[in-house]
């Protein structure tokens, strides 16, 4: 039984390389034809996978973006509470993304050996390392906490909450104040 023409899914692919899409865009939309092509097929709803040889175009490596010495300080000086600094250097020291920082409990910190346990991308569980400066300030901001809340990083809002968009939009004002 054949559900999809196979020339309208050649005209699918096309339209989506006139649309100009990155090669990142295009890349998932391939994925995703061929891992439903691939379902069809395991279900024997179709003879064949029209989009088995389909190729996906190399991405070209691209050289990450760091911070150099004179930015991490501005961002630093941006810095007014004990949360934002607790935070900027966890993040700093760590380099954790601001979306596992905000994932973390208080019992997850380790200040015997400077650590703890992230849940990064897929799920999976990773042991990061912070430093003295980062240990002065995450104590100093969790003496200064009143709440009983298990999140390590919460907002000064009642209820407090551990919020991504609040926290992301902080380091991209201060960002955005240093000229950056």
């Amino acid at each position: 039984m054949e559900i999809y023409p196979f020339k309208n899914f050649q005209l699918i692919l096309l339209k989506f390389i006139w649309e100009k899409l990155k090669p990142s865009s295009l890349g998932h939309r391939i994925r995703f034809i061929k891992s439903l092509f691939r379902w069809a097929q395991d279900e024997n709803l179709i003879n064949g996978n029209p989009a088995s040889k389909i190729k996906e175009q190399k991405l070209e490596l691209r050289v990450p973006k760091y911070l150099s010495k004179e930015e991490i300080e501005h961002l630093r000086e941006a810095c007014h509470t004990t949360f934002e600094n607790a935070l900027f250097e966890f993040m700093y020291s760590t380099g954790c993304r601001i979306g596992e920082a905000i994932t973390i409990d208080r019992t997850s910190i380790n200040f015997s050996n400077q650590s703890t346990i992230v849940l990064g991308k897929g799920c999976k569980e990773r042991e990061e390392y912070f430093n003295t400066r980062c240990e002065i300030w995450l104590k100093r901001y969790l003496s200064e906490r009143k709440d009983h809340e298990e999140a390590l990083f919460v907002t000064t809002r009642a209820p407090p909450s551990n919020e991504y968009f609040s926290s992301e939009k902080r380091y991209k004002t201060a960002s955005k104040e240093n000229g950056h």
